[in-house]
């Protein structure tokens, strides 16, 4: 069913919902278990888990099924519903909260900061005190923190709140060094623990710069990761996505609309046939070196048929990248492990600054071993010795995205 749709699947939307309560209930459960620190306690088949499984239904039903219906506004509720159901706080007794509020311990800070969720998120934005409740959550370790989420509504209320705060950088910044980042890193784990996405991309809005199709073949999991991966993500390096919506320009399926808010960025495919000095179109590729080590760092591997078409320029000619993308936190299905590799990213950015330097296209659709033969024409000595280390047949000789920032940072390119 899931590898067919979207395709053979035509449910309305209250069908949907009541599909998705016992598989909610059943998410709940296992957030609950002592021995469920992360995505990778479940056994492995051959070809899929039960977390697979459960994963994909639930994010069909919670944020994919919805755009076979044609009732926009029932579409989103049922999105906002998940908000609304059993969480801590409700479950935990009057006597047994009153003990837990009085601790300084992450329980302790992380039920103040749901008690107060419900109703700020709703009608207003977070207020100092809720700032400061997560400020002091982002002082524990992240993987610690998810691990106390332990219903699938907190981990709605909790990624929301991130995601909101995420965007407003000023009330992260000020509050301690780095908090964007461990924000971001929290909402990962979270994330990696239960299949939820974050209520933003599905309110329709104004901006469509770069609509993306999802074609038939991608699976649920990859989709929902790349959607969560735009929303989440350092805009310095990624173009974010805005909207997900069903149909486009007349065009069926699923789009994720995406771009920046000014509408200035530009394609580096087109950018690249423009005459550029040698020494800009480094100073490109280290920007696009720094974007992949950043992806890198997060645990995010970008698709292996990544190119200039997934790039894309701003007004100061930052490179961001939009491009499918999987969690390292998340067990992939057999069928996805090949398009994900860390050392064919490396691959990638080697064609890229081969094609940057010649005006050659490398076509990321054809397979390593076609497009190696592509790289003759050599380019300036620096730039060709790094273009056939990132492309060495053997990946262990494949430098890391941080040994490719540190030697780009030594050049001296005239």
């Amino acid at each position: 069913m899931i590898k067919d749709y979207p395709l053979k699947i035509e449910l309305p939307i209250n069908e949907w919902q009541e599909v998705m309560e016992p598989l909610l209930d059943l998410q709940d459960n296992l957030l609950q278990m002592s021995n469920f620190a992360s995505t990778t306690d479940l056994l492995d088949c051959d070809e899929c888990t039960v977390f697979h499984l459960l994963r994909e239904l639930l994010h069909l039903g919670l944020h994919l099924g919805m755009f076979q219906g044609e009732d926009d506004d029932a579409s989103i509720q049922s999105v906002m519903n998940v908000r609304k159901r059993r969480g801590v706080v409700s479950s935990t007794t009057n006597k047994r909260k009153k003990k837990i509020l009085k601790r300084k311990d992450a329980d302790g800070i992380l039920l103040s900061l749901f008690a107060q969720l419900p109703e700020i998120m709703e009608n207003s934005s977070p207020n100092e005190q809720l700032i400061k409740l997560l400020n002091d959550i982002l002082h524990f370790e992240s993987s610690e923190i998810a691990r106390r989420v332990r219903f699938v509504s907190d981990a709605q209320k909790l990624v929301d709140l991130l995601v909101y705060l995420i965007d407003e950088k000023n009330a992260l910044n000020r509050i301690q060094p780095d908090a964007t980042r461990k924000a971001t890193l929290l909402a990962l784990d979270v994330f990696a623990r239960a299949p939820i996405l974050p209520s933003s991309p599905f309110l329709h809005g104004d901006n469509k710069l770069h609509p993306h199709p999802w074609t038939d073949g991608i699976p649920i999991q990859i989709l929902s990761q790349t959607i969560f991966a735009g929303r989440i993500l350092d805009r310095r390096y990624i173009v974010p996505v805005l909207v997900v919506e069903r149909g486009f320009k007349g065009k069926d399926g699923v789009w994720l609309v995406s771009g920046d808010a000014g509408g200035n960025d530009l394609p580096m495919e087109e950018w690249r046939q423009s005459s550029i000095p040698s020494s800009m179109r480094a100073q490109v590729m280290l920007g696009l070196a720094k974007a992949i080590q950043y992806f890198h760092s997060m645990g995010i591997v970008l698709h292996g048929e990544f190119g200039s078409n997934d790039v894309f320029l701003d007004s100061a000619l930052h490179p961001k990248i939009r491009c499918l993308c999987s969690f390292s936190r998340i067990p992939l299905e057999q069928s996805s492990k090949a398009w994900f590799s860390p050392t064919d990213n490396i691959f990638s950015f080697g064609c890229l600054f081969y094609e940057l330097f010649s005006v050659v296209d490398t076509k990321p659709s054809s397979s390593t071993k076609q497009r190696r033969h592509l790289i003759a024409d050599r380019p300036y000595k620096y730039v060709w010795q790094l273009i056939q280390e990132c492309c060495a047949e053997d990946l262990g000789n494949r430098p890391t995205m941080d040994e490719i920032v540190q030697e780009i940072e030594s050049w001296t390119i005239d």
